[in-house]
C-alpha cells in the first residue's frame, strides 16, 4: 500500500522494514534483497533506505518480502487508485484483506 504515486522510494522501503518490525522479524528483510522498480530488467535496481527518486504513476515494482523458508513476490503497476497486482492468477488459495476501502486478494500461504 505504500507504493503510491509521489512517494520516496526510501520510504517505501522503510514501511517494509517497519513491517518486518510489527511482525517480530525484526533481522529478516536483510536475508533477500526486498525488490524495486521492475521493466526492462527483473529489477531497474534493487530498493533499499538510500534509493533516490519517487514513485511514478503507471510504473510497475516487483517486491518480494521473505522470512526464512518463505517468500512472497508480487508485481504491480502503480495507480492513481491504487496498486493492481499483475501476479494475480486466481489459480491459488487467496485471503482477502480490505484497506482503505478496496478489497484486495492476497496468495494465502501454501501448505503441503
Amino acid at each position: 500500500m505504500a507504493t503510491r504515486p509521489g512517494v520516496p522510494i526510501k520510504e517505501v522501503f522503510r514501511q517494509g522494514v517497519e513491517a518486518y518490525h510489527q511482525w517480530g522479524h525484526p533481522e529478516d528483510w536483510r536475508y533477500l534483497h526486498q525488490g524495486g522498480p521492475t521493466g526492462y530488467a527483473s529489477r531497474e535496481f534493487l530498493a533499499n533506505l538510500d534509493s533516490a527518486g519517487n514513485v511514478q504513476c503507471h510504473q510497475a515494482f516487483a517486491w518480494n518480502p521473505s522470512l526464512q523458508g518463505l517468500k512472497s513476490e508480487d508485481t504491480l503497476l502503480v495507480t492513481e487508485h491504487g496498486p493492481e497486482f499483475l501476479t494475480h492468477t486466481g489459480e491459488w488459495e487467496y485471503i482477502q484483506i480490505e484497506r482503505n476501502g478496496h478489497l484486495y486478494f492476497r496468495p494465502d500461504i501454501l501448505q503441503r
